[in-house]
């Protein structure tokens, strides 16, 4: 249901240039190249001899603990930058095939099964509330042989 009203009403977000998506990537490599960084901090810190033996025990008494929190959250963000750069590449290229004379006919296409799923959905909720998860195909066919010759006078319009 959720993929109909999304090709009916959805509003059309703004396209990605060729330079958001240099900027999105930059980006996304400098937080990479970050948390590599503290990544080799956090090994070396681990290894190294100097510290109290009750730091490399017990971690929550080290300087480590600021490190590792500094980790999860780069690695949080990188996550996060990732799926928008993933989001501005699939935009661009949707809107590019948009553009095409086959994507013109598939979005037409995908409008016109939109509103035959809303039609039908419609159909069973308006007119066969009471019927639940009958035959839908029957339903249809007795709801037009029931209501459009009386729509109709004496023209009997039936769909077999």
């Amino acid at each position: 249901m959720r993929s109909c009203w999304l090709y009916l009403l959805s509003q059309e977000r703004p396209t990605p240039t060729d330079r958001d998506i240099e900027m999105s990537t930059a980006e996304v490599a400098r937080i990479r190249e970050d948390l590599r960084a503290r990544m080799d901090e956090a090994k070396r810190k681990d290894n190294n001899e100097n510290a109290p033996w009750y730091s490399r025990v017990v971690k929550s008494f080290g300087s480590d603990d600021s490190i590792s929190r500094e980790i999860s959250g780069l690695q949080a963000l990188e996550y996060q930058m990732a799926l928008s750069l993933d989001d501005k590449r699939e935009r661009q290229w949707a809107n590019r095939f948009s553009r095409t004379l086959y994507g013109c006919a598939w979005n037409l296409c995908g409008k016109v099964f939109a509103v035959y799923c809303v039609i039908r959905i419609l159909n069973v909720w308006v007119f066969f509330p009471a019927t639940g998860c009958g035959d839908l195909d029957l339903d249809w066919i007795s709801y037009n042989r029931v209501l459009l010759p009386m729509m109709h006078g004496n023209v009997l319009l039936t769909f077999v």
